[in-house]
């Protein structure tokens, strides 16, 4: 076994190492700052170069990520890929570039799973967006600001805290649940979000989602647990259930969207899914089964079924049950 092997199997010693070398360089920070930028950068990149070369093959990239990925070194991977895997990893964990090297990233994956404090907290990425629709007359139909915060941790697990600022333009009443009916106006609301999942690539995850705040000139609770089931690399599951509490000044009411969707891959090219719904707002079970077998940029045999009826309607002509076959097939008409 090489010795960058043997790290990435035991990185404990080098992650006290590494922590014990940003104590020290923060106690001579004064003597750095006096030294100034250029000589200070002399004096440490020697050694960096050379215990980083020796023990992670460092390319000097200068956006060292070492401590982010399991003590190993993304810059290895053949397409210079920094933000985690490609979608060619083998099913063995190897390269799909280089069939005889093991993916840098299933190296990371697994190297942080050794680290000695595996709960420790990893990650905070604060963010913003904002999204608008105006319609043809110049109104702002749909308008939110999303303000939000991923805590992260090493085990994977994670929680988001947001905050939304909304403003839904409404110019026909229209009704949202039986004799319940929304004037024509602009609402302006605030609502908070909270989200906890824990290590989605194990084998059996959870997910949880609470959003309450303002709604149409009222307030909405929605409360979504979601279950997961991964088997491998051919077999997922999960099941979901989206409660919504609405308060209204012209009426309350609940509704309930329960939905279980299920995957499963033969080989990288062919697969089958399915998802069944049941949205108790409508008295109204659908579903969606898709087989797909696939060629080159994604051309090949598409099969699909809808079926938005209760499960029990034996009926076979109906609008909204359908099959759909689809072959594409990519033609190199130079060559």
């Amino acid at each position: 076994m090489s010795l960058r092997s043997f790290i990435q199997d035991h990185p404990a010693p080098l992650v006290w190492s590494w922590e014990a070398t940003a104590f020290v360089l923060r106690l001579v920070r004064p003597v750095f700052a006096k030294l100034g930028m250029e000589t200070s950068s002399k004096i440490v990149k020697v050694p960096e170069e050379l215990i980083k070369g020796a023990l992670f093959n460092c390319q000097d990239c200068a956006q060292c990520v070492l401590h982010y990925s399991g003590m190993t070194c993304p810059m290895n991977c053949p397409k210079s890929l920094r933000n985690g895997p490609c979608g060619g990893v083998r099913a063995n964990g190897n390269c799909e570039v280089k069939p005889e090297m093991v993916c840098v990233w299933y190296n990371a994956y697994h190297g942080s799973e050794r680290w000695p404090w595996p709960e420790e907290f990893h990650e905070l990425r604060p963010h913003a967006s904002y999204n608008a629709y105006w319609n043809f007359d110049g109104l702002l139909e749909t308008g939110r600001v999303h303000l939000d915060q991923h805590w992260q941790f090493r085990a994977g697990h994670e929680f988001h805290t947001g905050l939304n600022l909304t403003r839904e333009g409404v110019t026909v009443p229209f009704e949202i649940f039986p004799d319940v009916f929304v004037p024509a106006g602009t609402y302006d609301h605030q609502e908070a979000q909270l989200v906890a999942f824990t290590n989605q690539g194990a084998p059996l995850s959870a997910r949880v989602r609470l959003t309450f705040g303002g709604f149409f000139g009222g307030s909405r609770v929605n409360v979504a647990p979601q279950f997961r089931l991964r088997m491998g690399d051919t077999f997922n599951a999960e099941a979901t259930w989206s409660r919504n509490d609405i308060d209204l000044p012209w009426g309350a009411f609940v509704t309930n969207l329960v939905g279980t969707r299920m995957s499963y891959s033969f080989n990288p090219r062919v697969y089958l899914q399915a998802l069944v719904q049941y949205n108790d707002r409508a008295d109204l079970w659908s579903s969606n089964i898709r087989f797909g077998w696939l060629n080159q940029a994604n051309t090949g045999l598409f099969v699909v079924y809808n079926d938005t009826q209760g499960l029990a309607d034996s009926t076979l002509l109906r609008a909204d049950r359908s099959l759909t076959i689809k072959f594409s097939r990519l033609l190199d008409l130079l060559n």
